[in-house]
């Protein structure tokens, strides 16, 4: 059963929530200090954890997260990232990049920034450029804002 734990600075490892409607949990960011979002890559969503009161919710579905067609390999939406008020989310099997407007703590309508792009995972700097991995196709990313 797809499961969230939590790992103390100490080592101690605890299950915080289970999904059992979650199909495969994928990246993870905080979206503020009390609760996390994690991909869903093969339901096409993702998901809020609520750590404090150790619950779970689905913050976004939508067709823009999704896999083109479940028998697509590929996990969908995979890494997240938040900067600027704006949740970055890659759809790896859809090679786009999306950027999904975060306004009180909800979720903005998704929209592509960047396609076709092959992003597995990927990380900003303080200036706002973002750094890409792949992995399969063992290329490279150069860095863009």
């Amino acid at each position: 059963m797809p499961t969230v734990f939590s790992i103390s600075s100490a080592g101690e490892v605890a299950v915080l929530v289970t999904l059992p409607d979650a199909m495969f949990l994928n990246g993870v960011t905080l979206l503020d200090g009390d609760r996390a979002l994690i991909a869903d890559s093969y339901r096409g969503a993702i998901w809020e954890v609520n750590v404090p009161a150790k619950t779970v919710q689905i913050w976004l579905e939508h067709p823009l997260l999704a896999r083109s067609s479940a028998d697509q390999e590929f996990p969908a939406v995979n890494g997240l990232k938040i900067f600027d008020q704006v949740l970055y989310a890659s759809n790896t099997q859809q090679m786009q990049l999306l950027k999904i407007p975060i306004v009180d703590g909800q979720p903005g309508t998704p929209e592509v920034f960047v396609s076709p792009i092959n992003l597995d995972d990927f990380a900003f700097d303080q200036e706002g450029n973002l750094y890409g991995t792949t992995h399969i196709y063992r290329t490279h990313l150069t860095s863009f804002q």
